[in-house]
């Protein structure tokens, strides 16, 4: 990363930190049905899909019917953990930029934790299986996402699909891309 990008990444970074209870998340305290909603709502969108019936639940932690098949949703954040617990407490911390390899490494924990779950052993009860990992830590976009996921593959386990939801600041809009 040129050193301009790193300056601009961390300045986007120091804005989100000075904000609020996380703005830059989808799960804000308190409001986890409501946010997980959301972020089936966004992928929806994303997929072109218009879908008013989206259901909170656990395990899965969404669902909704999709062209008359019934989808059970999964929906996590993949962000730099040990950064917000920083920031949450008022401390100065500095965003941690991954390297690709790092990227996926925690991108593949995030799906093999929600495989764990056992919500989908009943294969009748759900006809398609989704997980969306909401991503914003501002240095992983989509095109990053991209172009990782052309380099390496990812074992999505018994998901029907995986998508990554970004946030794109310079357009003020989020953004899903599928892992392959």
């Amino acid at each position: 990363m040129a050193d301009e990008e790193h300056v601009a990444v961390m300045q986007l970074a120091e804005k989100f930190a000075r904000q609020a209870a996380r703005p830059n998340s989808l799960f804000v305290i308190g409001a986890k049905h409501e946010r997980e909603r959301d972020a089936c709502w966004i992928l929806l969108q994303a997929l072109g899909r218009e879908q008013t019936n989206i259901t909170s639940r656990d395990n899965p932690d969404c669902e909704f019917r999709l062209d008359g098949q019934r989808v059970g949703v999964e929906v996590t954040e993949l962000t730099d953990e040990r950064h917000i617990r920083r920031v949450m407490r008022g401390r100065p911390s500095d965003v941690t930029l991954w390297s690709d390899t790092e990227a996926m490494r925690h991108l593949q924990a995030c799906i093999n934790k929600k495989a764990a779950k056992s919500w989908a052993e009943d294969e009748t009860k759900w006809h398609r299986r989704w997980l969306a990992i909401v991503c914003d830590e501002p240095h992983l976009g989509t095109s990053r996402w991209s172009g990782m996921f052309e380099a390496a593959r990812l074992n999505r386990h018994w998901f029907d699909r995986v998508f990554v939801i970004t946030y794109d600041p310079g357009r003020s809009r989020y953004a899903v891309c599928e892992v392959p």
